[in-house]
């Protein structure tokens, strides 16, 4: 069924066709996982090093921090590939578990003061674990689904158990330092 679009090219396009196909196949599949890997990086450098490990650190070192983890994530997806974890389309089966898990963290940080830091991180470590899960035991197309399921529930619950108060003041001022 998802040979369709590629053999009609084939056909009507000829050799152009093929190219074509394979063209925007891989320009779409290298688009969606730079973005991954620049939102993961960023994830961990803002998240986790620079309000876990080290909140004094200043711009320049945030973002050789940054590079470091994009070095480190991109030699992790070559290792992946080099030793066939998984086939390009599983890998991109699996991210579809992550980037549904961040839905509605997002979202809900957006256009809700109440959204805490809390709920958006459990949210997505559960969201994914579970979409994860789902695409290892279940099936692949059920797993973005169930990720932004459990992301929806759990943020919803951990939201209502530990709300924040967003501090606009607070951002402004991280936006100066910046």
């Amino acid at each position: 069924m998802n040979m369709i679009f590629p053999q009609m090219a084939v056909q009507v396009l000829g050799g152009f066709g093929a190219l074509l196909v394979t063209v925007l196949v891989l320009s779409s599949i290298s688009s969606t996982l730079d973005s991954l890997l620049t939102g993961t990086a960023t994830f961990l450098t803002e998240d986790i090093y620079h309000n876990m490990i080290d909140r004094k650190a200043e711009s320049r070192k945030l973002t050789s921090v940054q590079r470091f983890i994009i070095l480190g994530l991109g030699l992790l997806s070559i290792a992946l590939a080099w030793f066939k974890v998984g086939t390009l389309g599983q890998i991109l089966y699996f991210s579809g578990a992550f980037v549904c898990s961040m839905i509605w963290p997002i979202v809900y940080g957006l256009y809700d003061r109440k959204a805490s830091a809390a709920a958006a991180n459990w949210s997505m470590i559960v969201g994914t674990t579970a979409g994860v899960l789902t695409n290892l035991y279940i099936s692949s197309f059920a797993g973005p689904i169930v990720a932004g399921f459990v992301s929806f529930v759990v943020f919803m619950i951990v939201s209502k158990a530990k709300p924040a108060d967003f501090d606009w003041q607070q951002l402004r001022g991280t936006l100066d330092k910046a």
